[in-house]
């Protein structure tokens, strides 16, 4: 066995129940996907990040992302959510539009003590899967740590208004 078959999964007829659509639908979804794979998505995927098991899950940018979870076997009653990328640091979830261009808007809808963890995770372990994840970060980190600080001065920081024009 190659060790390339080792690191890739492939789950196919993963059945989903989206927001957008009443009926349940089969997705298909690559863990830890190679760039062909990423390409076989088709047009913008969306990705979900496990920081603790270190895998990347792509699927088509027509699912949402509390769409997948349970699908995938994860259990959203701890967070209170079906959006546990908004509520668990281990999580990141994002989009990569079909023009490459990569943005994580969950760093500026998630609490913001969850956001600030996030982003002083170490998710290099996804960069060789999310090719604009690295370049995301690295041009976004500290312009929405900035943000989120300014945030951390309000009462409630959770109803602060949002200024991300320096992080997009």
């Amino acid at each position: 066995m190659k060790l390339k078959q080792l690191v890739e999964e492939f789950k196919t007829g993963v059945k989903v129940k989206n927001f957008h659509s009443e009926p349940e639908e089969y997705v298909e979804v690559f863990v830890n996907p190679t760039p062909k794979e990423l390409k076989a998505i088709g047009g913008g995927y969306r990705w979900l990040l496990d920081l603790k098991k270190k895998k990347v899950f792509a699927f088509t940018d027509k699912v949402m992302h509390a769409s997948m979870f349970e699908p995938l076997g994860y259990n959203n009653n701890n967070s209170g959510s079906r959006n546990i990328h908004f509520h668990d640091p281990n999580f990141l979830g994002g989009i990569t539009n079909s023009d490459g261009k990569t943005t994580i808007d969950s760093i500026f809808i998630s609490p913001v003590k969850t956001s600030v963890a996030v982003l002083k995770n170490d998710w290099s372990f996804a960069y060789k899967y999310i090719p604009g994840l690295k370049p995301w970060l690295e041009k976004n980190k500290k312009p929405a740590l900035k943000e989120l600080e300014r945030r951390f001065k309000f009462e409630n920081p959770e109803e602060a208004p949002l200024d991300i024009r320096g992080a997009e």
